[in-house]
């Protein structure tokens, strides 16, 4: 008798879904986003040049990362109700961001997320280091830019083939 498998498709986040699944996982998504948002800060500040890079990272990288998961989370969300409602009927017969040319349906979510970061980065994360506006926003921007949600155009078709390289099926 042949094994049933049961696949399971995702609308939002293929990598996010899979963290809920796995607590594992969360730790090492969370060291991840840690270590990217604060190379991005710390890069960004060393272009800018003359400011205390590291006095601004140990005031502002907790809120950063913490945005910039809120921030992927109402991108996720505005992702979902895109795909139950306005886009319902492109999503019949056929498995959610299986090719390439789908994955461009995430652009929406992704731009919120990157707008959300830009804006709670900018007004509430570098509140308190007594830069000047320019900077903050000069910081913002590129925080908004480099850590936006981009593997959400990857195709879920890509993430089963990269996750049973590692024996999750």
């Amino acid at each position: 008798m042949k094994a049933h498998t049961v696949k399971a498709y995702n609308l939002i986040f293929p990598v996010y879904m899979i963290m809920l699944l796995s607590p594992v996982l969360w730790v090492f998504m969370i060291i991840g986003n840690f270590l990217v948002d604060s190379l991005v800060l710390l890069a960004t500040i060393a272009i800018l040049g003359s400011i205390n890079s590291l006095r601004i990272w140990k005031s502002s990288i907790f809120r950063i990362v913490c945005f910039g998961f809120l921030s992927d989370l109402a991108g996720s969300l505005l992702n979902a109700i895109l795909a139950f409602t306005v886009l319902s009927d492109f999503y019949v017969g056929m498995t959610p961001y299986s090719w390439p040319g789908c994955a461009l349906l995430a652009l929406p979510a992704i731009l919120t997320a990157a707008i959300l970061i830009y804006i709670l980065n900018s007004r509430f994360a570098f509140r308190k280091t007594g830069l000047s506006l320019t900077i903050r926003r000069k910081l913002a921007l590129s925080l908004a830019v480099f850590t936006a949600p981009w593997v959400m155009m990857i195709p879920l078709d890509a993430w089963n083939a990269f996750f049973q390289l590692f024996g999750f099926r």
